[in-house]
């Protein structure tokens, strides 16, 4: 799968930077349990988006933040990643939401672009959202 249309990209930026999910680029979303957080730290790729996947066997590169974290592939033909490293440097919990854009697919790498959302309060189980104080963050 090419990169993404640099020109089409920057149509969809937000006012933060972020591309917006409503372009043309695949992509999946987990509300985070805490078979994600640890102890394997593991994100299984929807069979949707695996599919285009299937031939490569390139690591997994995660972007978020400008930031970007190298993650261990396992399982065979890209359908899951070890994501420890990222979970602890964006202090991941329960509850909170990450979606993963596709950016790029190639033989070299497949990468996403991760948006956070933190603590969803009907999974966490905190707030309700109710007040300020208690809104979902956009990261």
């Amino acid at each position: 799968m090419p990169k993404a249309n640099k020109t089409e990209s920057a149509e969809m930026e937000d006012d933060i930077g972020y591309v917006t999910l409503t372009g043309s680029n695949p992509y999946f979303d987990i509300i985070l349990r805490k078979v994600h957080l640890g102890p394997a730290f593991q994100v299984y790729i929807p069979t949707r988006i695996t599919d285009d996947l299937a031939s490569l066997k390139a690591p997994v590169v995660l972007l978020s933040h400008g930031n970007r974290w190298n993650t261990t592939s396992s399982g065979g033909n890209g359908k899951r990643f070890g994501w420890r490293k990222f979970v602890i440097d964006n202090d991941l919990k329960v509850g909170d939401c990450c979606f993963f854009e596709l950016l790029e697919a190639s033989n070299t790498e497949i990468e996403f672009k991760v948006i956070i959302l933190r603590g969803l309060p009907s999974h966490r189980g905190e707030n309700n959202g109710d007040s300020h104080e208690e809104s979902i963050v956009i990261e």
